[in-house]
């Protein structure tokens, strides 16, 4: 039981460092949540998503086979 127990010199240092950043982001938490949604936001633009690795044929093992294009005919519009 003995070394279990925080004195004040243990206690001490430990809340002045969470002061300090409870503090910080009360300060800065604002901007520096902006500052990391646009991070993000910057990287997701960067990165292709699911659909257009789809829509290009990119597979995460490489490119898949070229499909042909499919070709179709329209009826002709009869004028009278």
């Amino acid at each position: 039981m003995l070394l279990a127990y925080f004195g004040p010199d243990t206690i001490m240092p430990l809340t002045s460092a969470l002061a300090a950043v409870v503090g910080f982001f009360l300060m800065f938490g604002r901007q520096v949540g902006r500052f990391l949604l646009l991070v993000v936001a910057a990287l997701a633009r960067r990165l292709p998503s699911k659909a257009k690795r789809a829509r290009s044929g990119l597979r995460a093992d490489g490119p898949t086979t070229a499909r042909p294009k499919r070709t179709t005919t329209r009826p002709e519009k009869v004028r009278t």
